[in-house]
């Protein structure tokens, strides 16, 4: 206890005090430590009396005048120490043990963090946004406020009036490219919602210290502390502070839905446009849900005016808890009792499921990839991730029971006997469940049986046809002028054919006979003509051969008197006219020689021509020898008949046209389409297929028998080995979910279906008196009845089967 007349320590100057605008309520900031405290008007008042210089006695009697009630120096004490531990009061200096309060176990801790709530203080932005806020002033006026709430507004009658193309693009938008869009604008638009947050604390006065990473839920986030906007003093403000985030995203939404509605789709602006619409849509309502603490949590713990509102409410529901079933002392008495135990339970909920959730999809995804070590990772991550959700339900209490609260542990024990009775005496139906679709027991797929273009449907979804009825017909292009082709050269076949069985007429081969005499006497006038023509050639050559030697000898005897006459003229012997006669005689005879020589010339020039003209006489002579030669043939050929491999060969020929005709007459006998049974059309926009062009095999309509129906049950194989024919089957219907159709398991697929995990098989069963409310393709849930057994049994089965197949154990 405290001397009354020694100064009390003094009130760390540096703490801020603001009033959180409700009455008797202040907020107390620690800037060395950057915690909050929320404390009423009597610690308010007691630490603006701790100066360093005031006593026990002196505070104590301020408090009983202020308030009207007396202070006891022991809960003076009581409220040093507690300051003290919280940091409030200044240290006392070295030696000095009168103002020194510190507890030694009284430490400044943070809260344990867990893989559930994690988190990693990055930067200080704090000068950031002092520089920053001015520059953005308009977005905290009301006509930005106007505005935006307009584009919010619009923005969300533009997505109520397209959902459907909303939804269809989402649909599209699957695929890789799609999630780096998605994590590339995450960043972005989670770095703005977190900057909004710190640039309106900013706005209304307050400072921000840090921004970081947080990992919620296994969720990554980041987060910016805006605890300063405890100190202000109008809710509203607080509010707004909170909701700026959110709010952020909300307007970045509306703009993004704007642009995505007035831009071309498909084009890059549209695409990007749907990315961040969508995510800002999705992270809006994470960030306003109030059961995980983001902004919705936030907003709610400020309006409430509950700080620490889920640790709160969690506390009081686990306390709570404790007191129900392990007998625990009642906790302390709330203000808001119901609604924290409310709040927590639905908190806590909320947690367990959305974790269970992401672990279910975690092992789904390891499990495929890495077996058994993965589910090994998976066990202990939810392991690590539960403590958190868990811690405070036992505290202790388990054994406080077993040992002080004997009655309580009695009917623990008997609770304990009889639940392990009920599981091993009462029995229950055990059954395997699945979804399961209608098909009708008898359909009929009409296809089109030939490939050509559907020219008349004479029916349409819903009429009634009867069996062999004219649904449809096609038209094969071109069809009617292949046969008619086929049919000519069918026709021009059989005429050749008859040719070659009768043979030539007699009058054709006296004819050709006749022919052959005519070639022989026209060939052997051609080889007269030239026989006659070369011995003319070698006789004018021979004749002109001669006149050039008597030429040549008449030339050498003028040659020799002209000389003798040169001879006698030199010695003057001889009359000038002798002499002339000689030298004239010479010219003639040169002359002559030389005029045979050109004669000779001339006439081998002219047998050169003759001679090409012979060659042509011999290229005809040579025609002239083949076409005796063929005529000799033909008519050899005409007198031997036809030859029987050409009959086979024009018989063949005629039996392929034969067979291509029938062929083309099947497919225009198959232009009409009938149904092979009676029933209705359930083929949609029937009538709008008319002018389609379809392959062989594509699919006209379906005419089904209503009458009838067949369930189609898919059951996981695990399920399959109790499954047996005849057992009672009950199916619920999504589209009548008030009746209940009792059948009995018909047959069992004979082999199961591929799945992602794990197959399943088809069981199947029949309604033959079905309701006329049961539509074809309708779907819904099947339960099969395999017999009763003990609900332990049942549970003991299913466990052991999914380990010792699973895990191999």
């Amino acid at each position: 206890m405290p001397d009354l007349a020694t100064p009390l320590p003094c009130c760390r100057r540096e703490l801020v005090f603001s009033s959180s605008g409700e009455t008797g309520r202040y907020v107390v900031k620690d800037p060395r430590a950057g915690d909050y405290y929320s404390i009423g008007s009597e610690e308010y008042f007691l630490l603006t009396q701790l100066n360093g210089v005031a006593s026990a006695e002196t505070i104590c009697g301020t408090f009983a005048e202020r308030f009207d009630q007396p202070l006891a120096p022991k809960e003076l004490e009581e409220f040093l120490d507690l300051a003290q531990s919280r940091g409030f009061l200044e240290e006392a200096p070295s030696g000095d043990s009168r103002t020194s309060r510190r507890p030694a176990n009284a430490t400044s801790a943070r809260p344990r963090q867990s893989i559930v709530y994690w988190r990693k203080s990055l930067f200080d932005p704090n000068r950031l946004f002092t520089w920053l806020e001015p520059q953005l002033g308009f977005f905290w006026t009301r006509t930005f406020l106007v505005l935006s709430a307009g584009c919010i507004l619009a923005a969300a009658g533009l997505v109520w009036a397209n959902g459907q193309q909303l939804a269809s693009s989402f649909a599209h938008a699957l695929h890789w490219e799609t999630g780096l869009w998605v994590w590339l604008v995450l960043l972005m638009v989670t770095t703005g919602h977190e900057f909004a947050h710190g640039l309106t604390c900013k706005h209304y006065g307050g400072e921000v210290h840090e921004v970081g990473f947080l990992m919620l839920l296994l969720m990554p986030c980041f987060y910016c502390n805006v605890s300063d906007a405890w100190l202000f003093r109008e809710k509203s403000k607080r509010l707004w502070v909170t909701f700026a985030g959110g709010y952020f995203e909300l307007f970045l939404w509306s703009l993004a839905v704007l642009l995505w509605r007035v831009t071309v789709p498909d084009s890059l602006v549209n695409y990007l446009a749907f990315v961040v619409l969508s995510v800002c849509g999705v992270k809006t309502l994470f960030n306003f849900n109030p059961l995980i603490k983001l902004d919705g949590y936030y907003l709610l713990s400020d309006w409430l005016a509950i700080p620490n509102l889920q640790q709160r409410a969690g506390g009081h529901f686990k306390g709570q808890f404790r007191r129900l079933l392990w007998g625990a002392p009642r906790p302390a008495n709330e203000p808001r009792g119901g609604l924290l135990l409310g709040f927590g339970l639905a908190s806590w909920l909320y947690s367990v499921v959305f974790l269970a959730l992401m672990l279910f999809a975690l092992f789904q995804f390891l499990w495929r990839r890495w077996g058994l070590p993965g589910a090994v990772a998976v066990l202990f991550l939810g392991l690590v991730s539960a403590r958190g959700l868990f811690r405070g339900f036992v505290a202790g209490e388990v054994h406080n029971m077993v040992t002080t609260r004997r009655k309580r542990t009695i009917l623990w024990l008997l609770g304990l006997g009889g639940l392990a009775a009920v599981l091993c005496q009462v029995e229950m139906e055990d059954r395997a469940s699945g979804s399961f679709r209608l098909h009708p027991a008898i359909r009929a797929e009409l296809r089109a049986p030939v490939a050509g273009f559907l020219t008349e449907i004479y029916f349409d979804e819903g009429d009634q046809v009867s069996s062999q009825a004219l649904v449809a017909r096609l038209e094969v292009p071109d069809l009617e002028s292949h046969l008619a082709q086929k049919r000519s050269e069918m026709d021009e076949v059989q005429a050749r054919l008859r040719l070659l069985e009768i043979g030539p007429r007699p009058e054709e081969v006296t004819e050709q006979r006749r022919r052959v005499e005519r070639m022989e006497a026209w060939r052997d006038l051609a080889q007269s003509d030239l026989t006659h023509a070369r011995q003319a050639l070698q006789e004018e050559l021979a004749r002109l051969d001669k006149q050039i030697a008597q030429y040549r000898f008449e030339l050498d005897a003028a040659k020799d008197a002209y000389e003798r006459a040169q001879n006698v003229r030199a010695k003057g012997a001889i009359a000038e006219e002798q002499y002339r006669e000689a030298q004239r005689k010479l010219y003639v005879a040169e002359a002559q020689l030389a005029q045979s020589h050109f004669q000779k010339r001339h006439r081998e020039a002219l047998g050169t021509r003759e001679a090409i003209a012979g060659l042509d006489a011999e290229a005809e002579l040579a025609r002239r020898h083949k076409d005796l030669a063929d005529a000799q043939a033909t008519l050899t050929l005409m007198e031997a008949g036809s030859r029987p491999e050409e009959i086979e060969a024009e018989r063949a020929r005629l039996t392929r046209l034969q067979e291509e005709f029938r062929h083309l007459e099947e497919q225009r006998r198959k232009q009409a389409v009938a149904s092979p049974v009676s029933g209705l059309v359930t083929t949609a926009r029937l009538k709008e297929k008319v002018g389609q062009y379809l392959r062989e095999g594509d699919l006209i309509c379906m005419v089904e028998q209503p009458a009838g129906m067949e369930a189609e049950i898919a059951l996981a194989e695990q399920d399959v080995a109790q499954i047996r024919a005849g057992q009672a089957v009950e199916l619920k219907v999504r589209a009548l979910p008030f009746e209940t159709f009792a059948t009995k398991v018909d047959r069992i697929a004979p082999a199961a279906g591929r799945g992602e995990i794990q197959g399943n098989v088809t069981v199947y069963c029949r309604l033959d008196d079905a309701s006329a409310d049961l539509r074809p393709e309708m779907t819904g849930y099947a339960r099969v009845y395999t017999g009763r057994r003990p609900i332990g049994g049942i549970m003991l089965d299913r466990a052991l089967r999914f380990f010792r197949t699973e895990f191999w154990w």
